[in-house]
C-alpha cells in the first residue's frame, strides 16, 4: 500500500493518517491558494456577466493556452488510490480529476472571475507524463480551467510538461485548482496524451448523464 507525503510547504503526513487525508482530498485535495485582491476591471466577453462582487479575484495567471506549473504539489502518493477518491475521472496511468464518475456534483459558486464562478476540484497527475487538458472550442467563454499552487489560474488549455519530484516513493502529484463556469454543467474536458485523446465529463453543480 502506498502512502501520502504532503509537499514541502505542508510538512509530512504519517501513514496512519493517509485514509483521512484521502477523504479530505475529495474537496480539493488540499488548501486553496489565497484569494487575490478585489478586481476592479470591467468584465467583457461571451457568456460573461458585467456584474462584480465581493468574491471577485485577480488571478495569478490568465491566458488561452498556458503551461502548467509543476512547483509545490499539495500532496503526493505512490499509487493513484492513495490520493484520489474511488472511481475518479481521468485517463488511466496519466491523470485524474478528483471527482467521481456518476457521483455527487462538484460544488459550484466559490470565487468569481468576470462572471465565471469557481468549482474547486483537485488535479492529480502521474510524474513524467506529458499531456494537454483543454476546454472544447464551443464552450470557451463559458468555461475555463486552472490548477496551480501559486494562485488562481484561468485558461482554455493547460499543457502539462511531465512534472517530476525528488520526493521518495512518489508516482502521483496533486495540485489545487478547478473549473470556472457561468452556469452548472456536465463539463467535457479533452485530454490529449501522445496520440490518444479522451473526453472527461466533469459534473459541476449538476450531474452528468
Amino acid at each position: 500500500m502506498g502512502h501520502i507525503v504532503w509537499g514541502p510547504r505542508r510538512g509530512m503526513l504519517t501513514t496512519a493518517a493517509a485514509a483521512a487525508a484521502v477523504v479530505l482530498l475529495a474537496g480539493c485535495t488540499g488548501s486553496t491558494p489565497a484569494d487575490g485582491p478585489v478586481s476592479t476591471q470591467t468584465p467583457t466577453g461571451p457568456g460573461i456577466s458585467a456584474s462584480t462582487g465581493p468574491n471577485d479575484i485577480t488571478p495569478h495567471a490568465v491566458g488561452s493556452d498556458l503551461n502548467f506549473e509543476c512547483a509545490d504539489p499539495i500532496a503526493t502518493g505512490l499509487a493513484l488510490d492513495d490520493v484520489a477518491v474511488p472511481d475518479s475521472i481521468g485517463m488511466p496511468d496519466v491523470m485524474a480529476v478528483n471527482a467521481t464518475a456518476g457521483g455527487n456534483a462538484i460544488h459550484w459558486g466559490g470565487a468569481n472571475y468576470k462572471g465565471l464562478k469557481f468549482a474547486k476540484v483537485g488535479l492529480i497527475l502521474k510524474i513524467g507524463q506529458t499531456f494537454t487538458l483543454e476546454v472544447p472550442a464551443n464552450m470557451r467563454g463559458h468555461v475555463k480551467i486552472g490548477w496551480s499552487n501559486s494562485g488562481y489560474t484561468v485558461a482554455d488549455s493547460l499543457a502539462v510538461p511531465g512534472c517530476t519530484t525528488n520526493l521518495p516513493d512518489t508516482k502521483w502529484l496533486v495540485y489545487p485548482g478547478g473549473i470556472w463556469l457561468d452556469a452548472p454543467a456536465c463539463v467535457p474536458l479533452t485530454v490529449t496524451h501522445g496520440g490518444d485523446t479522451e473526453i472527461l465529463h466533469i459534473p459541476v453543480g449538476t450531474s452528468c448523464p
